[in-house]
């Protein structure tokens, strides 16, 4: 009895003398945390006006009681002493809608693309809440800056699982042909690069040989040893990017930051190109209205607005083998299917879908690997109605290009 009641004592002493918000820890240093911009349900129900911002109880309702009274929303008890239900995104919703949160990631997730589970997506039924992502006891508000931070993973991604991943090269491919290869990979309670939390669901690592309705393994596609790949990640060894006309002509050839020379071997975050496509919008890949949480499309049914975020058409005149790309041959219109017409193939046109990312593929003609993306003979169904009446010689699959 007298421990019961020495228990009793210690646990009211607890509550009454406990700060009203954390002096230390992940928390304390976190977005949630912070007493200045940290969490404030108050501005949305004046139950909570009597604490502090970054309390603990503007999300846990310890009590399931405040003043007598369930605060709003009501329902009962739910898991983690939390204020409503956390099997979807509609907890974090409450808050961030756009109000008292600036910026509406709660409008992202339901876009035409995106990744609220709520809300049927194509290709495939995108199944993830906001936790899959985001540690809310530990994430702080930093963004992410193109090019200057490569592929670390910023602080809103803190403490956040993922999977480690060490690739291998893969086997050399016969003429007419891509060879691929996964890597292995280990599991991390908090990744260090941000495409170690993309690989968690979109890799063989949670698929296994059978990938969602049109999905393809990213694992692969990014294996630094293939012949042409997008640099998101890297090798044990860290080394460059392979693309020898941009590493020549980076200043002219790129725009942004990645025309700055010290990023020259800058790596890239997967949200560079998937994110949302309307200006001024919270960074990240909630959603996005254009195809595959991309942050442009067009124009047409190019994608050529993507590839301008980071390359310049213009680029290299008297070095590129086409002299310009926005002479009249190459360029949207003439060109139906624009950039990827003949870098990586037009996504649903011939080839493989996930070409963009990476490809290790070898022509059948020639026999040249696949680099800077020009895939040639894999894209099969080229035709005279895909370049236009300005088409080039060969366009359908370019037979005998040497495919660099």
């Amino acid at each position: 009895m007298k421990v019961f009641f020495a228990a009793l004592v210690l646990s009211s002493l607890l509550c009454i003398f406990l700060p009203p918000f954390a002096w230390a820890g992940d928390y304390a240093d976190s977005a949630h945390g912070d007493t200045s911009i940290g969490v404030d349900r108050s501005t949305i129900d004046t139950d909570f006006s009597n604490y502090a911002t970054g309390n603990c109880a503007h999300c846990h309702e310890q009590h399931a009681s405040l003043g007598g009274t369930e605060p709003t929303p009501t329902g009962g008890p739910d898991d983690y002493l939390l204020f409503d239900v956390t099997s979807s995104n509609t907890f974090c919703n409450t808050c961030h809608d756009g109000s008292p949160v600036t910026g509406d990631v709660a409008s992202q997730t339901t876009k035409t693309s995106g990744h609220d589970p709520a809300t049927t997506k194509t290709p495939g039924n995108i199944n993830a809440v906001c936790m899959d992502c985001h540690d809310p006891h530990a994430a702080t508000e930093v963004a992410h800056v193109e090019a200057t931070d490569g592929n670390t993973a910023s602080g809103v991604l803190k403490n956040v699982a993922g999977v480690q991943a060490t690739w291998s090269a893969p086997s050399n491919p016969s003429n007419g042909t891509e060879t691929l290869s996964a890597p292995s990979y280990t599991a991390t309670t908090a990744v260090t690069k941000e495409y170690e939390l993309c690989l968690k669901c979109h890799s063989s690592y949670a698929w296994g040989a059978t990938p969602p309705t049109g999905w393809t393994d990213q694992g692969k596609e990014f294996n630094p040893h293939n012949f042409s790949f997008h640099p998101v990640t890297e090798s044990s060894a860290g080394q460059q990017w392979n693309n020898t006309f941009i590493r020549a002509n980076q200043t002219a050839a790129m725009t942004g930051n990645w025309a700055l020379p010290a990023n020259l071997d800058a790596r890239m975050y997967c949200s560079d190109c998937h994110a949302d496509n309307t200006a001024g919008a919270p960074k990240g890949p909630h959603g996005s209205n254009a195809v595959y949480i991309l942050r442009a499309v067009g124009p047409g049914t190019t994608y050529n607005n993507l590839c301008l975020l980071c390359h310049r058409p213009e680029a290299g005149a008297a070095t590129s083998a086409f002299g310009n790309h926005t002479t009249a041959k190459h360029q949207y219109p003439s060109n139906a299917l624009g950039c990827l017409g003949c870098h990586a193939g037009n996504i649903g046109v011939g080839g493989r879908t996930g070409n963009v990312h990476g490809t290790n593929y070898r022509w059948a003609t020639s026999g040249q690997p696949a680099i800077k993306f020009l895939v040639g003979g894999y894209i099969t169904t080229l035709t005279s109605n895909s370049c236009g009446a300005a088409k080039v010689t060969g366009c359908g699959g370019h037979p005998g290009g040497k495919g660099y």
